[in-house]
């Protein structure tokens, strides 16, 4: 995509979206699990894990805790030197933080596994309000999180029916902790073999695989697999998943006061984990970005490439990056605050994928980071915010030697002035009309997500 840009008017936004999304037309039936045929993340689990949740947090202990996970914060936080801006986002960010690990401590039963997603922002569905979910990691945009809870000497077997058009990346890790940072194994959805209807069986035990296809040895470490379904079209669709423990369950289901006393444990242990991440992005440089470089040693996916950095522009200036795909399937920039949450990436064009933005004519992708709307397609919106970090990914990178040059990317920063002599020919532009409705696309699509 280069040169003008077009797009419909925000009042028939709706209709369209709702014309190019299959998700009305899945080969999915709804029961007591899949709660409606429209969306396979609407399940059961989703549900009632969410409202447990809701619960559970009012419990005095996870109160208590959380109390002891604000003290703590303040704590080992002064050594980043937050400023104004980060302390007015922090409530926020705690309260996500909290959630986040309720979630997980509820579905951390490997006897009784349930599937359940997270990472994501402040959303309705079923009738309730749900808080977001994000705990300063990092979270992608892109991404449908999923956690299993599974066990070294247990058996699984994880259903799965795929959807076309499916996610562009989709990895399952093998975790051997929360936050998580330490990968065991990994299955990519590129080495998965599915029927013909796009329904297999993932299984999971301490054995080889032996032949089997679509199979996770575990370790003695092991505590979850970890989805990841990488959307670059936010109207691909997600896998339809329920899991199911084969092996007999070695103790009867946790209490509501064992939940949350583990609710509780994980909100005050998890704090390091999470530390570590806001440490890396502190101390990268500022208006730069450091060299694309594998993420193995430090977490995260460990299959992707990433580039990270920090801004802090004025009124009157913009960043301008560059960056190159290397044959990647998915590669996305995106914008996070002090804590390491994204922003609110529904309403405002603070991320953008290499299937949303405008491409240079060489094949290369130019954003540019300001606070003012430059009326350029790639515009990155910080939405208010003005101490920023900065993570770019590429994804499904090929395995084999090829003809692509490497990934790469360039930052500089500019006066506003001087932003036209810094960007390519033929840049993508956008008027004031094609930018409303460009957002309201976005806002449509991203709510996607939640529709039953």
């Amino acid at each position: 995509m280069s040169g003008q840009s077009s797009f419909p008017s925000p009042s028939a936004m709706d209709a369209k979206v709702a014309t190019e999304h299959s998700w009305a037309r899945l080969p999915l039936k709804a029961d007591d699990y899949f709660l409606s045929a429209d969306n396979p993340l609407a399940t059961a689990d989703q549900r009632d894990l969410e409202i447990e949740a809701l619960e559970i947090i009012q419990a005095p202990a996870v109160k208590q805790a959380k109390e002891v996970a604000r003290g703590r914060w303040k704590t080992i936080i002064a050594s980043l030197h937050p400023d104004e801006e980060a302390w007015t986002r922090f409530d926020a960010f705690l309260d996500e933080f909290i959630y986040h690990y309720t979630l997980k401590a509820l579905n951390s039963d490997p006897n009784y596994p349930r599937v359940v997603r997270y990472n994501m922002l402040p959303h309705t569905w079923f009738g309730r309000s749900i808080p977001g979910t994000r705990q300063g990691g990092g979270d992608n945009w892109d991404n449908a999180y999923a956690l299993i809870p599974v066990e070294h000497g247990a058996s699984y077997e994880i259903e799965v029916q795929r959807f076309s058009p499916g996610p562009v990346d989709v990895t399952w890790s093998l975790m051997g902790n929360l936050m998580p940072t330490m990968t065991l194994a990994v299955l990519e959805g590129r080495d998965m073999v599915a029927g013909a209807d796009g329904r297999f069986i993932v299984t999971v035990d301490e054995k080889p695989a032996g032949g089997r296809a679509n199979h996770i040895q575990t370790q003695p470490d092991a505590r979850y697999i970890f989805i990841r379904e990488t959307r670059g079209d936010w109207k691909q669709v997600c896998a339809a998943i329920r899991a199911k423990r084969l092996t007999k369950p070695r103790m009867p289901p946790l209490t509501q006061s064992e939940l949350i006393a583990r609710a509780a444990r994980y909100v005050t242990e998890e704090i390091a984990n999470t530390f570590w991440w806001q440490a890396i992005l502190a101390n990268t440089p500022v208006n730069a970005m450091t060299p694309p470089a594998g993420i193995t040693g430090l977490g995260g996916l460990v299959t992707q490439q990433v580039s990270f950095g920090r801004a802090r522009i004025a009124d009157d200036e913009a960043m301008v990056v560059t960056v190159t795909g290397g044959g990647a399937a998915y590669y996305s920039f995106g914008l996070y605050d002090f804590w390491f949450n994204s922003l609110d990436y529904a309403n405002h064009s603070s991320t953008m994928n290499n299937c949303q933005a405008a491409t240079n004519s060489d094949g290369s992708t130019t954003y540019i980071l300001a606070h003012r709307d430059p009326g350029l397609h790639n515009w990155l919106d910080p939405a208010g915010v003005r101490s920023l970090l900065l993570v770019q990914r590429w994804q499904e990178l090929p395995r084999e030697s090829s003809t692509q040059a490497p990934v790469s990317i360039e930052a500089s920063v500019v006066k506003l002035s001087a932003l036209q002599d810094a960007l390519p020919a033929n840049v993508s532009r956008v008027t004031p009309e094609e930018r409303r409705a460009q957002l309201e696309r976005r806002r449509v699509e991203h709510d996607l997500r939640f529709a039953h």
